[in-house]
């Protein structure tokens, strides 16, 4: 054989080689990924959970930069899924900005009654076709007055609350739930509530 032909053959064994060898990295990547997913709580009520939220911290998200007075708003519509609406003030210019999106209960989600959804996971959609995937992760179960939600990448999260503060010891805790979960906590922003 010439050696250029051997050449070929060795460098088409190099590709191969690699790409096997991403293939399995990627594979035990997602696989790894499924398995720490933090689990959400066990069911929330969507008619309790509707209404006005005050994000009382974040992992910042590109949304929200240079904002205060931010708040989530989620109602329930005819057809069964959320209406969401976000909005934030910029802190230089006072000027207000939204973002609408619509939720829905994620595929593995069963709908118990009419509007209670196990586990609480909602997919939605702030910028069609992109889909993102919000989970409640703590919950004042007996009067929906706070909320810790997150995507399960750990990448986003919000503490919420029915009123613009929150006590120290409930902020505490819903921090060291989080940090628990795994989410990188010491990059927790407070967020200015006037």
């Amino acid at each position: 054989m010439e050696g250029w032909i051997i050449a070929v053959i060795i460098i088409i064994c190099i590709i191969i080689v690699i790409l096997i060898v991403i293939t399995i990295i990627v594979v035990v990547k997602l696989f790894q990924d499924k398995k720490n997913l933090p689990d959400p709580i066990e069911s929330v009520d969507l008619n309790k959970y509707k209404g006005k939220w005050y994000e009382i911290a974040k992992l910042p998200f590109v949304f929200e930069k240079d904002c205060k007075n931010v708040t989530a708003n989620y109602d329930l519509t005819s057809d069964g899924k959320i209406k969401v609406v976000n909005s934030c003030q910029n802190i230089y210019s006072n000027k207000i900005k939204e973002s609408k999106g619509i939720g829905k209960p994620s595929k593995d989600v069963q709908i118990i009654k009419s509007a209670i959804l196990s586990p609480a996971k909602l997919d939605v959609t702030f910028f069609w076709p992109f889909t993102g995937k919000y989970w409640i992760f703590d919950l004042d179960k007996e009067n929906y007055k706070y909320s810790l939600v997150g995507t399960p990448n750990k990448k986003n999260l919000w503490i919420l609350s029915r009123d613009k503060y929150i006590s120290p010891e409930i902020y505490k805790n819903l921090v060291e739930k989080a940090k628990t979960l795994g989410f990188p906590v010491e990059n927790l922003i407070k967020t200015i509530q006037q």
